[in-house]
């Protein structure tokens, strides 16, 4: 009697150890699941804060060569039209940013009651 009793507490401790495993190996799974469902999202913020800041510049380009061009051509109302068109493009770009992720530069207006400059990431360290 004494042996099927041991053996029966023996099962059930096994059985309690599996079952404890289980919830475990459950877990972590959910936790990894967790991470990397977070992981995903977080690279794909930053990859939108990289695409919008590649548009800004990419804008910024166009507008410093207009501008040479420009000097050089002062009366091509085409370039004029365009240089117009990229200035509007950039500022609406900016705004965009500095809505989204906060300010390019100092002077960008944020929120007039708070100063954020400096308080989160810089767009050049990622």
């Amino acid at each position: 009697m004494a042996t099927i009793n041991k053996n029966k507490n023996i099962k059930t401790a096994n059985t309690k150890a599996a079952t404890a495993n289980t919830q475990t190996a459950k877990a972590n799974v959910q936790s990894a699941t967790t991470a990397t469902k977070t992981a995903t999202k977080t690279a794909a913020a930053i990859s939108a804060q990289m695409s919008l800041m590649d548009q800004i510049q990419q804008v910024e380009f166009t507008i410093y060569e207009l501008i040479l061009y420009l000097d050089t051509h002062p009366e091509d109302t085409f370039a004029i039209e365009q240089y117009n068109m990229s200035v509007n493009e950039h500022n609406a770009l900016r705004a965009q940013y500095v809505k989204q992720y906060g300010p390019l530069m100092q002077g960008d207006p944020v929120n007039a009651n708070t100063w954020t400059w400096g308080l989160s990431d810089f767009p050049w360290d990622y």
